[in-house]
């Protein structure tokens, strides 16, 4: 199919030509297909920042303390949560003993894992989605 565009430019404005139905619905599909939906990292809450493991009882507020880090074995620094990713309670192995999650606000996560023995105890007026 040719398609031709034709601009007619004067003194006092410029004209653009709309888009074509046809040109829409590609530009849609395009977008769609190379921008992916928005989803977080897996996180691992972890107490003790960049100690390997999360600490024995890794006692925290999930949204204001800053013990999510992105490696599973607890040995990288710790940051603020993402909202939508998956989040895996605890890094390492060390969090045996029962610990509190307090949420400070409702939270988003995509996925929740318990990676521990220690049993987890939520706590606070906020919700987990």
């Amino acid at each position: 199919m040719k398609t031709s565009l034709r601009v007619c430019l004067s003194d006092t404005h410029a004209r653009r030509p709309a888009l074509s139905p046809l040109a829409l619905s590609l530009l849609s599909l395009a977008l769609s297909v190379l921008v992916p939906c928005v989803r977080g990292a897996t996180l691992y809450w972890d107490s003790n920042g960049a100690t390997a493991g999360a600490g024995a009882t890794p006692t925290g507020i999930w949204g204001t303390s800053t013990f999510w880090g992105t490696d599973s074995t607890g040995q990288t620094a710790t940051t603020a949560y993402t909202v939508n990713s998956d989040v895996v309670f605890s890094a390492g192995t060390d969090a045996v003993n029962a610990y509190t999650l307090t949420l400070s606000a409702a939270q988003t996560a995509n996925s929740i894992t318990y990676n521990n023995a220690g049993a987890s105890v939520w706590s606070g007026s906020g919700t987990k989605t």
